[in-house]
């Protein structure tokens, strides 16, 4: 069997930890000398951003929001998430099943494979309308790198480590909206 395994940068989180150290000074020199800051609470960004960019360097996490993001997805035939290896997985190291495609942005190579791109676009559309509306848990992380279209025209989700939540009330307030 081929896997494919998502590796940790040797020495990021280091790196991150010094990083954050830095901004949060910063947050804290600006609120100081720009008092109008305060209003949009630089430190309190710099926390939230801090407890976000943790997630996601816990390689765990990301498996696990892989397999909830499974789970909820299953009965979409169209959409794969590649099953996690745990017995080869831990917090710097992801294992998972390997799966061909092509990124979702290559128009072209979705169409040498005899798809067509409205088809896989509209399956895109409706994965998400159910992750954001009806699951309220969702892939947050969507750029063209992410996302692959198999020969068998499934679209591929990858990188989990970055994933929104949205609440039941929050999510009938933008059902209502629409």
């Amino acid at each position: 069997r081929i896997i494919a395994l998502k590796v940790q940068r040797p020495g990021i989180v280091e790196l991150i930890e010094t990083d954050l150290t830095i901004l949060r000074s910063l947050a804290r020199r600006a609120s100081s000398l720009f008092p109008d800051l305060r209003v949009y609470n630089p430190e309190g960004m710099v926390d939230e951003f801090a407890t976000q960019i943790r997630r996601e360097l816990d390689f765990t996490q990301d498996g696990m929001n892989a397999e909830r993001l499974k789970r909820n997805l299953a009965e979409m035939p169209c959409v794969k998430i590649p099953r996690i290896h745990w017995d080869l997985s831990g917090p710097s190291m992801l294992a998972m099943d390997y799966v061909e495609g092509v990124r979702i942005d290559d128009v072209e190579a979705i169409r040498s494979l005899g798809l067509f791109p409205e088809e896989v676009a509209a399956v895109g559309f409706e994965a998400y309308v159910k992750q954001i509306f009806v699951d309220g848990f969702f892939h947050g992380d969507p750029h063209p790198g992410n996302l692959l279209v198999t020969r068998e025209g499934e679209i591929v989700f990858l990188d989990y480590g970055l994933v929104g939540v949205l609440r039941p009330e929050r999510r009938r307030g933008f059902v209502d909206l629409l």
